[in-house]
């Protein structure tokens, strides 16, 4: 697994075919690392994206009574005049900061200010990519006792984490 800080993006994760012969790249995205920073599209390749992973319509929403205006990055006629993802320099567009590396696992963090794009609250954020390797199951490919010699199964986790800071005046807890 590569993993850039960068967006925190994914750059490539590289898997056994069943035979354990061929490794194959999974992901969608670039093959140079300086394209995630330079395309102008932005197709959001691999990129953990955020504060919303999704549009806010005509860029304004309401939470706790107060009413919050964030950056259109989708202008009308293509997009709907939404925010999306979280603005122009939504945590996709962030450096990240590595705080565990490992062969099969990595850690990144990243804080982001109260007023962040338009957001309340301070968030810090953290995400985990981890790669799991497993034994096949014994029963093996033809369901009768005969396993495969070389079958593993790979499980990729992406755990998220954000919190808020214990002062916070942002209530997400009562919000609709």
């Amino acid at each position: 697994m590569i993993t850039s800080r960068f967006g925190g993006t994914v750059q490539s994760v590289h898997v056994m075919d069943s035979s354990g012969s061929n490794s194959y790249d999974i992901t969608l995205g670039f093959d140079d690392a300086k394209q995630y920073c330079s395309n102008t599209e932005h197709p959001y390749f691999g990129a953990i994206i955020g504060r919303v992973a999704n549009r806010i319509a005509k860029g304004e929403f309401q939470l706790n009574g107060k009413t919050y205006h964030t950056p259109i990055n989708e202008p009308a006629p293509e997009g709907g005049n939404d925010t999306l993802h979280g603005g122009f320099v939504g945590v996709d567009r962030r450096v990240w900061t590595v705080t565990k590396n490992g062969t099969n696992a990595a850690t990144l963090r990243l804080e982001s200010a109260d007023g962040d794009q338009g957001f309340p609250g301070q968030r810090d954020v953290a995400v985990t990519y981890t790669l799991l390797e497993t034994d096949a199951d014994d029963a093996g490919a033809d369901g009768a006792g005969v396993a495969a010699a070389a079958a593993t199964t790979t499980t990729w986790w992406i755990d998220y984490e954000a919190k808020l800071p214990a002062n916070s005046d942002v209530d997400t807890v009562n919000s609709r």
